[in-house]
């Protein structure tokens, strides 16, 4: 069920990629400025409806044609891919003109704001534009060309007219006669001059823009008529600079000095600013200006037009704002769009994958409702590859349910259909019967709202519907067996409350079920308190086990019992409750009782015969100590006395004899040795131990002197850690190490001594090591050198009793410690011993 979820939040966040898809899609959609997304090889993408009136063409009709082939006139193509390249390039979005060809054959002049979408190796994967019909704006440029073109043809007349003036003017004075006929012709002149410039004002004054004329200098010495009755203002207001007055104040000084520059270069431009109108409001207005120059080409006037564009405006304001926020959009949305528009592959990929690998059943499906719309079937749209396994139906792809499995309850068909109109999810689990199966199902709607197409994820829960089943069976086989058992069981809830019993809890209390149930558990100890502690415990550690209570019966009665105890949960992984058992433990206190009397004998006679081991340990030192010193006195005079023989009558002696008595001699010094060491061995015992602060350093220090002759004489190096101070007894931790390093310094092999002491601390002891480069220590003979007596060598290769290993046994173990030995022949030995931190 945990997989199932996993996956339905991975089906539910694509559904919400696709929903944030679909927003996006019908904001673009409903947008009235024409949309498209078009990539590099010429195929068209996404278009909104505008886009399609705009063109004349469907979008399915668009889909996978070339726009640069069917859309563009091939005047503009080569223009079109340097604005593309130039966009390539720099990354930033282009705006530039050319027309479009309609599916009726009509040419549109638009304007496109082109932006670029790049792939991560910087190759352009799309490009998306916003298109604007420009028809309108061309249209007034046509007007304002032939209001030039008008205004060219009167100054072209009115500087004839002054020309053939002048030659009159100079023939005056010679064809006086002549006068009257030119009079004439200049009146006809003047008619058509006048006619001429009637023509002009007509025209200028019936375009929908505003219009005036400067002279060279910018001096305004003419409005047309839309322009006073936009402004209000008189000829006396505007003339010469008077325009500012009617400009919006942020405005004045950038276009006066854009104008007062324009003067200087001559050259025609354009600009858009707000101009105040009659009723104080301002609106937008693009104002283009073209200079006016004589046949020799110099400048003799300016001609300007306003062409209002505040919806124009207004519609790009607002255009910014969508695309602001789409853009916002975009940013909040990266990874949705990436999916929906960058990486639709991979979202396609990762969404076959899923819909591929899950074990769970998953399918899309089309809801059929007659015409009362009333769900009556079902088609399969797409099935992933365990639907087989999940349903049994194979090929159902395209098919309708009822042909599937003609008996499918009807309760399926009015979810879906529930689920298809009104767009809300389900979960649920039910049984189809049909198929023999039990399913658990999370449906939900996908795609437009106008569709009935909803997506099912389900798993085949036949078997945990009879395990189920069998799970109640083994609760009631279960619940069987604690009413039979013969330990008092009790569940308990968090509140203290009692309940569950079982019978054996009636029996022990005295009390029937219906009256325990809902009481107080603590009520039916000897010792409540101790009961409600208990049951704390139970709660802050998990259980208790061996917990000892007494029960107090209905009639008075106590039993000793022993709790066991531990909290239960329910499926979601909450503590409801605690479940306990009790253990009637009359019978062990029994025996405990019978136990402790015979503890206190048995702990007597020990204690009887310890002091008796004591005093026999004590007599059998004392025996070893004076038979030792007794010894040595009758084996000195036998050492003496074959010594004097050996130097008085060796002369006279054989060379066996003289051989024998040097047995005799080495065999009685040792024996003397073994009596010393034997000596030694009990003094560890016998001698008072004053137990203080040791530092070990000096300690080292100590044995090292008493070591300096065999030290020298075999060129040992020794070396050592830092070693701690411990509580023990100064002496015998010499005499400990003495041992030791002697050992070590003897059993050398071919290569002079190496020792190495070092000192760790490990929980309450220090591990003390002494690690030495000798003969080494076969593995079989590791436990029994500490034992008394015991050698390894021949006296013939290493001198020794066999004492030394049993003393420092002995002296670590007077210290509460353990000495250990790891070893392998050939390769030195490390000894090891430990003295506890007091």
């Amino acid at each position: 069920m945990v997989k199932a979820d996993a996956n339905i939040k991975i089906i539910e966040e694509f559904e919400e990629i696709r929903k944030s898809e679909a927003l996006l899609a019908r904001l673009l959609e409903n947008s009235s400025q024409p949309f498209g997304v078009g990539y590099p090889d010429g195929r068209l993408g996404l278009v909104n409806k505008a886009f399609e009136e705009l063109t004349g063409y469907s979008r399915e009709e668009l889909k996978n044609t070339d726009w640069s082939e069917i859309l563009t006139p091939p005047e503009f193509r080569d223009m079109e891919n340097e604005k593309l390249n130039e966009l390539q390039c720099t990354g930033q979005p282009v705006r530039y003109e050319k027309e479009y060809i309609r599916k009726d054959g009509t040419r549109l002049p638009i304007e496109l704001l082109v932006h670029l979408e790049k792939n991560k190796d910087g190759t352009p994967e799309y490009y998306y534009s916003f298109i604007t019909n420009i028809s309108e704006r061309k249209h007034q440029e046509v007007l304002t060309q032939k209001l030039l073109e008008s205004e060219q043809q009167l100054t072209e007349e009115l500087q004839t007219s002054n020309e053939e003036l002048q030659s009159t003017s100079e023939e005056l004075h010679v064809k006086n006669e002549e006068l009257k006929h030119q009079g004439d012709n200049l009146l006809q002149i003047n008619k058509a001059l006048k006619e001429s410039e009637e023509r002009f004002r007509t025209l200028a004054d019936n375009i929908p823009n505003l219009a005036w004329m400067a002279d060279a200098n910018g001096w305004i010495f003419w409005y047309n008529k839309q322009w006073y009755e936009y402004t209000g203002t008189t000829l006396e207001d505007m003339q010469g600079w008077g325009w500012q007055k009617v400009h919006h104040p942020d405005y004045v000084k950038p276009v006066t000095e854009e104008w007062s520059t324009r003067i200087k270069e001559g050259k025609p431009y354009d600009n858009i600013f707000p101009l105040k109108s009659k009723d104080g409001k301002y609106r937008w207005f693009l104002t283009r200006v073209t200079p006016i120059r004589d046949d020799q080409g110099k400048l003799i006037r300016w001609l300007g037009t306003n062409t209002d564009i505040t919806e124009r405006k207004e519609v790009e304001t607002e255009l910014n704002k969508y695309k602001d926020k789409l853009e916002s959009l975009v940013e909040v949305r990266t990874a949705e769009l990436e999916k929906a528009y960058k990486s639709l592959k991979e979202s396609e990929e990762h969404y076959l994958t899923l819909f591929n690998s899950i074990d769970e059943g998953f399918c899309t499906i089309e809801v059929i409702f007659d015409s009362n719309n009333n769900p009556i079937d079902y088609r399969f749209l797409e099935i992933n590859p365990a639907f087989a396994k999940q349903t049994g139906l194979e090929d159902a792809e395209g098919k309708l349910m009822r042909d599937l499995a003609p008996d499918h309850e009807e309760h399926w068909f009015e979810i879906y259909g529930e689920i298809a109109l009104t767009g809300k999810p389900m979960r649920f689990v039910n049984e189809a019967k049909a198929l023999n199966r039990w399913y658990n199902v999370y449906a939900f709607k996908i795609g437009a709202p106008e569709n009935r197409e909803i997506a099912i994820l389900f798993n085949d829960i036949t078997k945990f519907k009879k395990t189920e089943e069998a799970l109640e069976f083994s609760s009631n086989y279960n619940r069987s067996l604690i009413d039979a058992s013969l330990d008092p069981l009790v569940t308990i809830g968090p509140d203290g409350k009692i309940t569950d019993v079982n019978k054996s809890t009636e029996i022990i209390t005295g009390y029937s079920k219906d009256v325990l149930i809902g009481t107080d558990f603590s009520d039916y100890f000897t010792e409540p308190e101790k009961a409600r502690s208990g049951y704390k415990q139970v709660f802050k550690e998990g259980s208790v086990y061996d917990y000892s209570l007494e029960i107090k019966s209905k009639t008075g009665e106590v039993t000793p019992v022993l709790y066991n105890a531990s909290i239960y949960k329910d499926n979601r992984g909450e503590v409801i409750g605690v479940f306990a058992a009790a253990r009637d433990i009359t019978q062990i206190k029994r025996v405990e009782n019978k136990l402790k009397e015979y503890q206190d004998t048995l702990e007597e006679k020990v204690k009887k015969r310890t002091e008796e081991l004591a005093i026999s340990n004590a007599e059998l030192e004392h025996f070893a100590y004076v038979a030792s010193h007794d010894l040595r006195e009758p084996l000195r005079m036998i050492t003496s006395f074959l010594q004097l023989l050996e130097r008085r009558y060796s002369a006279n002696l054989d060379q066996d004899a003289n051989e024998f008595i040097g047995f005799a001699v080495d065999g009685a010094k040792r024996l003397d040795d073994m009596i010393n060491d034997l000596l030694e061995y009990s003094k560890v015992n016998r001698k008072e131990q004053v137990f203080r602060s040791v530092n070990l350093e000096k300690v080292l220090e100590s044995a090292l002197i008493n070591l300096i002759i065999p030290t020298e004489e075999n060129n040992a190096v020794i070396d050592h850690d830092p070693l701690p101070t411990v509580y023990g007894d100064e002496k015998l931790l010499v005499q400990l190490f003495q041992n030791l390093i002697g050992n070590a310094i003897k059993y050398h092999g071919q290569e002079p001594p190496k020792i190495h002491i070092s000192s760790i601390k490990e929980n309450n002891q220090y591990i003390i090591s002494i690690k030495d480069n000798g003969i080494g220590i076969e593995s079989q003979h590791l436990e029994r050198i500490f034992t008394i007596f015991q050698r390894l060598h021949g006296n013939d290769e290493y001198e020794g009793t066999g004492i030394g290993l049993a003393i420092t046994q002995k002296i670590v173990h007077q210290h509460n410690g353990n000495i250990w030995v790891e070893s392998k022949q050939g390769k030195g030995s490390t000894f090891y011993f430990t003295i506890p931190i007091k």
